[in-house]
């Protein structure tokens, strides 16, 4: 958990804090006999949702597929369930109370849930499990909190692969009426994914020889579950190397959701699956570990880009995960050519090209090859990996759409990052400002894992400023002046040592 420890005077601070991690544990039924003083029903005890057409989505999805549309795999349904319209509360004996709902969605495959509105206080524990509680997620607390308590923002829960989902909320009498659950789309999944195989047409991250050279940059790419559609993208380095994380995808993933960075930048309803890989190439042994939400920052159609900075990030997570911030070149010639990506859902795969890619206007265009292990293509669902240039690693463009799906010499169209550095008019329809923001025109920077502790000493802090930690920040000798707003954004600890003074009118936030 995050701490700020002082050991100085602070003046004229506001302190803010966020962090999206759960403390796991089991839900309050699983091991108490919940001895009842009363049972309270709201309006709607219980929510059964009707049962889809599942032939005439399948029909949409062979068209939307052609379009070359992000890969479907649910139906986000519009609702209006909270903690006081729902479910049932239920009275403990020492004053406590329970909120019970249950979710029906008839022959799902998959269910997941969407927050316009979510705010726990103190004490207060939400969990999720699926019929046979076998799937537990949660449990969700304070630290999860999205916004403040006054203004409660957008939230997600992850998939549980059930037609039939409980939650419970455990509300401790010291802060009664105090939560907000407030939730505004089921994502009902009606693909089935454990069915879904591409083992013919595709060669997994850790199969050898293909994936021995990218252990590294296999670490920066995430499966990219938006309400209802699944891309894939990947973290990036920027010339400060520090660490913000700063993950590309492609401009078509936003098309769901309606997400843009000057319109609507809000997906912190959005899910990221990070190390969703077979253990070994070509076995099916997998797991994941997720995170919450981002921000839209900038994203423009004509090189089909989508740059989002996390919420959450992979070292937030508990244990951490190590990932690697890709680099990235924006020169205009390039060798053969690599991409790693999550096609339908899969687990992380490789697709290889051993020849120049053709320069097409904004795109690349780029021919798999066979390779030892089977054929390597990409498909629906692997929009937004990364294509690498194979001497270096360097990121050059992500993937746009692709040809065809025959397994054999599939071609595969991807945004140009040189385009995408600077083909806009303003730094929401571009790279360059995030990537350099030191503006030192550079033309290519190298791959690296985020650094360790951040030491922020003997300075003024003058002008707004996001100061970015991996691990711990250690701040000394530090005025903040000027009016100026000062963001740490540690993963572990904000560490104040020796003098730090923040004048009227400025201040400082910690997330």
């Amino acid at each position: 958990m995050r701490k700020i420890l002082v050991n100085t005077i602070l003046l004229f601070i506001c302190l803010y804090s966020n962090c999206q991690i759960n403390i796991g544990g089991r839900p309050y039924s699983f091991d108490h006999n919940i001895l009842a003083k009363g049972i309270i029903q709201n309006e709607i005890p219980q929510v059964e949702l009707p049962i889809l057409d599942f032939n005439k989505l399948s029909i949409e999805d062979s068209i939307n597929n052609k379009l070359g549309k992000p890969f479907r795999y649910g139906i986000p349904i519009k609702v209006n369930y909270d903690i006081h319209n729902s479910g049932k509360w239920i009275e403990l004996e020492n004053g406590d109370r329970i909120w019970v709902l249950n979710i029906d969605c008839p022959s799902a495959k998959s269910i997941n849930l969407i927050y316009d509105k979510f705010w726990l206080p103190s004490g207060g524990l939400l969990y999720l499990y699926d019929k046979d509680k076998k799937t537990i997620i949660g449990g969700l607390n304070s630290r999860n909190n999205r916004g403040t308590k006054e203004n409660p923002k957008k939230y997600a829960t992850g998939i549980i692969f059930s037609d039939k989902i409980t939650l419970e909320y455990y509300e401790p009498k010291e802060v009664r009426c105090e939560a907000t659950i407030s939730i505004s789309n089921i994502v009902y999944g009606y693909t089935d994914l454990s069915i879904l195989t591409l083992d013919l047409c595709t060669v997994d991250i850790n199969c050898s020889p293909e994936g021995d050279s990218w252990q590294d940059e296999k670490s920066s790419v995430a499966l990219v579950i938006t309400p209802g559609a699944v891309c894939t993208g990947s973290l990036m380095n920027n010339t400060k190397e520090n660490g913000i994380p700063y993950f590309l995808t492609a401009d078509h993933c936003l098309e769901p959701t309606n997400n843009d960075a000057i319109s609507d930048p809000d997906a912190s309803d959005w899910i990221f699956w990070w190390e969703h890989e077979n253990s070994v190439g070509g076995t099916y042994s997998y797991s994941y570990t997720q995170t919450i939400g981002a921000t839209i920052i900038a994203n423009d159609s004509p090189s089909d880009f989508a740059l989002l900075e996390l919420i959450e990030s992979p070292y937030d997570l508990s244990p951490k995960i190590q990932a690697y911030f890709n680099g990235w070149d924006r020169q205009s010639q390039y060798g053969s050519t690599v991409c790693i990506h999550h096609p339908m859902f899969q687990p992380k795969k490789i697709a290889v090209d051993d020849l120049l890619p053709s320069s097409v206007g904004t795109r690349w265009k780029v021919t798999w090859d066979n390779t030892s292990n089977g054929y390597s293509i990409t498909y629906h669902g692997s929009s937004g990996a990364p294509l690498y240039n194979n001497s270096f690693g360097r990121v050059i463009g992500q993937q746009w759409s692709i040809e065809n799906e025959y397994c054999e010499s599939q071609v595969a169209n991807f945004g140009k990052l040189s385009v995408s550095w600077n083909n806009g008019s303003e730094p929401r329809r571009r790279l360059r400002d995030w990537l350099d923001p030191e503006n030192s025109g550079i033309y290519y920077l190298n791959g690296n894992y985020c650094p360790g502790n951040v030491n922020v000493t003997n300075t003024n802090l003058v002008t707004d400023v996001d100061i970015y930690g991996c691990a711990s920040i250690n701040v000394q000798n530090v005025n903040v002046l000027n009016g100026a707003k000062v963001i740490f954004d540690a993963v572990d600890d904000v560490i104040i040592n020796g003098a730090f003074e923040v004048g009227l009118g400025s201040m400082i936030e910690t997330k």
